[in-house]
């Protein structure tokens, strides 16, 4: 049970942050996708909601336009 509270922890420390800094730095929003797909590996299917959530779809975007995300 701990296991699953400490990744509801940090989907909504992730969670709080990219709402905070949106729109997101490219090199910022990498880290945070990182850290999602480490909680998508240990089951969190939030956190896989998450990494399709209009923050880090604006950042796929910049990417591949190759600027910093806005900022």
């Amino acid at each position: 049970m701990a296991r699953h509270d400490d990744r509801r922890q940090d989907r909504v420390k992730v969670q709080d942050i990219a709402d905070r800094s949106s729109p997101l730095p490219l090199a910022l929003g990498q880290k945070l996708l990182r850290i999602l797909d480490t909680l998508v590996d240990q089951g969190d299917r939030r956190s896989a909601a998450l990494q399709v959530s209009p923050a880090f779809r604006d950042l796929r975007v910049a990417a591949a336009n190759g600027d910093e995300g806005g900022r």
